[in-house]
């Protein structure tokens, strides 16, 4: 399967969000999710993203990501 994650942060307010795409090999959407992180920079914002993709595929049952 392929994960595709992002963060992001508001440069005016400082307000952060993550999500991501699980899609399988031949682009089939598998699962997807976005939320908001409150305040952090964007270097964790993106880490944020790809631990929990990571997180989602694992629970799903998925090891070679």
């Amino acid at each position: 399967i392929t994960l595709n994650s992002d963060g992001s942060v508001l440069p005016d307010t400082g307000q952060a969000a993550a999500g991501a795409l699980i899609r399988d090999h031949t682009g089939r959407y598998i699962a997807a999710y976005a939320y908001n992180l409150g305040f952090c920079s964007i270097t964790q914002a993106e880490l944020r993203g790809a631990v929990e993709g990571l997180q989602v595929a694992w629970n799903l049952g998925y090891r070679q990501i």
